[in-house]
């Protein structure tokens, strides 16, 4: 099930994101510290999820920030409409750090 897109959601994620990317820290790396799954990262970056209060507070001692900060949003960040892409190289990086293998084929032209 997926939640609305509410500021609450929204701001934390692409905060989190704009975090862990001023770190150059991974996906996988995050998860690790947090001790959550990989996927739970990439939804809670990807606007679908929000985690649990003590987790936002984990993850705010994690990167040094206050955790109301994670979930207001900044003067600067982007519209809600131009929100980035998710980051689709570090969730390839996840899987293939969980011992699958990614192929990624091209979509064929189809003629009508």
């Amino acid at each position: 099930m997926r939640l609305p897109r509410t500021s609450k959601n929204r701001n934390f994620g692409a905060r989190l994101r704009e975090l862990r990317h001023a770190r150059k820290m991974t996906l996988v790396a995050l998860a690790d510290q947090l001790g959550v799954s990989t996927a739970s990262v990439w939804l809670w970056e990807n606007r679908q999820r929000v985690p649990i209060a003590p987790t936002v507070q984990r993850v705010a001692q994690i990167f040094g920030v206050d955790p109301s900060a994670l979930m207001e949003p900044r003067a600067e960040a982007a519209a809600p409409d131009q929100a980035p892409p998710p980051d689709l190289q570090d969730l390839i990086h996840a899987i293939e750090a969980k011992g699958f293998r990614v192929q990624i084929a091209r979509r064929r032209n189809q003629r009508g």
